[in-house]
């Protein structure tokens, strides 16, 4: 390979955007986003980068649990990522680990940005279509191979001369972020299910201020956020609010029988699709593919 292309800036995604450029090999990213992180990105607040989506990186499982040090130190070797034992209350749904992380994922994002030698391009694409030795992209963008994510845009992939529909759901969330001089609930590592108002809730202290940020619960979209926010009796005052911030962000799902179907599809192809449902999965699954890292996992 001498020239891949990339679609998304998902963490994971740029972690591999890194290590192909290592590897000497030519990388372009697209992603129809301003932003780069995809639903990873920050909210730059006096120099504090915030979450505006409100995702965790926590193992799903023992096996993840036990391995999760081997990711930690790749991203301090490679990044430079901060990472520190989070004790605030962790809520799942499903698995919850003994040890947490809290991860300051920015560095990753300015280095991928600062790199000279990785183009990221603000495009959105609908379509692929492999060939013999190359893949096309939007029918015009020609590259040895291109990695695709779970959560992308891509409706329609050619193979052969035929045409497979992948289209995935469309889901627009929407996110809040509250910043305050005071928050009357404890600080919260992460809560999938925080109250009927909000759900994937955090609540954690930056310098003098205590910072809530959730995604609003799908029978309260649309509604007043400062109306929610009472109702949920996260304030002790209206004195207290510094901000508020409201952002949506437009998911394109796949469930699992959509997934197995795309992964099928790019068998043998230039098509490679990287599940980037869960980071933790995620990780070890490149991982086990492009050997990022030499360490052996613990069983």
């Amino acid at each position: 390979m001498k020239h891949v292309a990339i679609i998304g800036t998902s963490p994971i995604m740029l972690i591999l955007a890194n290590h192909f450029c290592n590897k000497k090999i030519k990388v372009t990213i697209f992603d129809n986003s301003k932003k780069i992180g995809g639903a990873w990105s920050y909210y730059n607040f006096k120099n504090n980068f915030i979450s505006t989506q409100t995702n965790v990186i926590v193992p799903d499982n023992i096996f993840e649990e036990k391995n999760i040090p081997i990711i930690n130190k790749y991203l301090k070797k490679k990044f430079s990522v901060k990472i520190s034992v989070n004790k605030d209350k962790f809520e799942p749904l499903g698995y919850l680990a003994k040890t947490n992380y809290e991860y300051k994922l920015n560095p990753i994002y300015k280095k991928i940005k600062n790199s000279k030698k990785i183009n990221i391009k603000k495009k959105f694409i609908s379509n692929i279509e492999s060939k013999n030795d190359y893949v096309l992209i939007n029918k015009k963008d020609k590259f040895d191979k291109i990695f695709i994510p779970t959560y992308c845009g891509i409706k329609k992939i050619k193979i052969n001369k035929k045409v497979y529909d992948v289209s995935p759901r469309l889901i627009v969330s929407e996110h809040v972020m509250i910043i305050a001089k005071k928050i009357r609930v404890k600080y919260l590592a992460y809560s999938e299910s925080f109250d009927k108002n909000f759900d994937r809730a955090q609540i954690k202290k930056i310098k003098n201020f205590n910072i809530f940020t959730a995604r609003i619960s799908k029978e309260k979209k649309g509604l007043n956020v400062l109306k929610l926010i009472k109702d949920s009796n996260l304030l002790y005052s209206k004195n207290d609010l510094v901000k508020v911030v409201k952002t949506k962000y437009k998911n394109y799902y796949r469930d699992f029988k959509q997934r197995n179907y795309l992964n099928k599809l790019a068998a043998n192809t230039n098509i490679e699709y990287i599940n980037t449902a869960l980071f933790v999965e995620s990780f070890f699954s490149i991982n086990d593919k492009f050997s990022l890292t030499k360490q052996k996992y613990k069983d």
